[in-house]
């Protein structure tokens, strides 16, 4: 989506294909923005007129799209402005932050609500939520799943649906248990079972101490 002034105001242009593409050369680059740009009724001379910056993701900085953005139009570099977006830089340093071993703790935070989300996202497994929804009498929200190409505000809207779900399925869970311990029996006794299954005719009971 590129985010452009008209007349004032800020309006977003729906792109039918991403613009950055890796086999694309600057030049290439720079071009297919252009032809983005005039095909939603934008020529060269209004570009020239009234284009005056953007904000843009690393890849297009590296690809120095600032000198042939401004080549194709026919403007001087130091009318066009070209920055590295915000939200782009913020969510590389978050990345880098969560990458790191001291918060193993928030990875596993954010695993755990992956899981649960696409758990219960389609089929028999949603079902059951709307039912136990019902049963408790919770409102609860459509279960959302993470996207390594989103930003922050659609993580956020996750951990929001998990608070708001939560009463839901922690009755889940429990259901779940129980089930568990009908069909498996007590998980002690099947440790147990593993264990003898395991042990070798001659060797020390495993209950024994040396």
């Amino acid at each position: 989506m590129l985010v452009i002034m008209i007349d004032e105001q800020l309006t977003p242009i729906y792109l039918k294909s991403s613009l950055c593409k890796t086999e694309l050369s600057g030049e290439e680059l720079a071009a297919n923005c252009v032809n983005v740009l005039e095909s939603f009724g934008l020529t060269k001379s209004m570009l020239q007129d009234k284009l005056t910056g953007g904000a843009v993701d690393g890849a297009y900085i590296h690809m120095n799209i600032n000198e042939h953005l401004c080549n194709n139009i026919g403007i001087q570099q130091n009318w066009l402005k070209i920055s590295w977006d915000v939200a782009h830089l913020l969510e590389l340093a978050i990345d880098d932050t969560q990458n790191q071993k001291k918060f193993n703790w928030l990875q596993m935070i954010i695993k755990t609500c992956a899981e649960v989300m696409k758990k219960y996202s389609y089929g028999k497994q949603y079902e059951f939520l709307i039912q136990a929804a019902e049963e408790i009498q919770e409102d609860i929200l459509q279960p959302k799943q993470f996207h390594v190409t989103r930003f922050v505000s659609s993580q956020l809207r996750v951990y929001e649906t998990i608070l708001r779900n939560w009463k839901t399925l922690y009755v889940l869970q429990e259901k779940d248990d129980v089930n568990m311990a009908l069909s498996h029996g007590d998980i002690s006794t099947r440790t147990r079972q593993k264990l003898d299954a395991q042990q070798k005719p001659g060797d020390k009971d495993v209950d024994s101490v040396a």
